[in-house]
């Protein structure tokens, strides 16, 4: 039984992350300046610069710790999206374009995991650039990414 696989478009992936990265850049520009790289420096930075405590920088805890009524929401909803775009770069978009688009997954349990040990991604931009997918993998698509989906491998 061959390994399970899925197929992304190179091209694709290379262009959504230029516009992710265009857009992290536009983000930046209206966020402090600090090392976005260190998690320290960033719960640093929300209890400093916006009053807001939490007890790590994941992405969940922040985007949990304020709600739309209050006046930082649109910063940290900045912040969050920043977060989201560099984490789906740095662990989808750049082992896709290292692999050549073909990704060979493993089964834990129900999941199936890429390499890096990520889950598969759940961002709609991210699956318009899939095109192929084994059968083993294509009977655990929605039915409409299976409608879509070849099932050859290159």
């Amino acid at each position: 039984m061959e390994e399970p696989w899925i197929k992304f478009d190179v091209g694709k992936a290379l262009e959504l992350k230029q516009v992710y990265e265009s857009t992290i850049d536009f983000i930046l520009a209206d966020l402090p300046k600090i090392n976005w790289n260190s998690p320290k420096q960033i719960v640093a930075m929300l209890e400093k610069e916006l009053g807001v405590s939490v007890r790590n920088a994941k992405i969940q805890t922040i985007a949990s710790c304020i709600d739309e009524a209050d006046e930082r929401y649109e910063i940290i909803q900045g912040i969050v999206y920043f977060l989201k775009l560099k984490f789906c770069i740095k662990n989808y978009l750049n082992p896709i374009i290292k692999a050549d688009g073909l990704i060979t997954l493993r089964k834990e349990g129900l999941v199936y995991l890429m390499p890096n040990k990520q889950p598969l991604p759940y961002s709609g931009e991210v699956w318009d650039c899939f095109i192929e997918v084994c059968d083993e993998l294509r009977q655990c698509l929605p039915p409409n990414q299976r409608a879509q989906t070849a099932t050859t491998k290159e």
